[in-house]
């Protein structure tokens, strides 16, 4: 958590300068509620993209940070999706959600770059959040597992569909302790 949040306000602090996040080793409850937080805007501050590289040398597009203005209030009364992050990892949470986000077959490629696999999990992520977007505003409750370049893929995805259409989608992560699941902070605008 320590070196996240202070690579994070490295990034902050020398807006511009080449400082990159690698999300490696880092635990999924960690690295998306620490993602949260730094999206969230500050007033009087702007927006800083912050650079992504993995523990395999390869990088991902830019993670927007001080982007966001989450709303703080209830969850909306929307339909409810329900999904696990990477099919086939946790078959005993088939019974709790409406399907997989990511094949996992497509997503946990041995020998891929971690950098095209957060690629492949961003496009995935961006126009699947785009179909649910056309339909009606919707939750979405994100059972996840801890592969990090599909964790960053999907929250990138999430923080570009937020900035373009407000209000669109709201995500509330999952995630699993001892026998059931804490809920996350809500991803969610107005």
């Amino acid at each position: 958590t320590q070196r996240l949040t202070a690579k994070i306000e490295e990034a902050l602090v020398g807006a511009g300068a080449k400082v990159a996040l690698n999300p490696h080793a880092v635990s999924n409850r960690v690295l998306t509620e620490t993602l949260r937080q730094y999206a969230q805007s500050v007033p009087g501050a702007d927006r800083v993209d912050i650079a992504v590289e993995y523990g395999d040398g390869s990088t991902a597009a830019s993670l927007p940070l001080r982007a966001l203005a989450f709303s703080q209030g209830p969850l909306p009364d929307w339909p409810v999706l329900k999904f696990t992050l990477l099919s086939v990892r946790h078959v005993e949470m088939d019974h709790l959600v409406d399907g997989a986000w990511f094949r996992n077959l497509r997503i946990s490629r041995k020998g891929t770059p971690h950098g095209l696999i957060d690629a492949d999990a961003f496009a995935i992520s961006s126009a699947q959040l785009a179909r649910i977007r056309a339909r009606c505003p919707t939750i979405i409750e994100m059972y996840q597992t801890g592969f990090q370049p599909a964790v960053m893929g999907f929250y990138r995805a999430v923080i570009h569909a937020l900035l373009d259409h407000p209000g669109s989608v709201c995500v509330v992560p999952k995630y699993f302790v001892g026998e059931g699941f804490d809920k996350g902070a809500a991803w969610l605008t107005t």
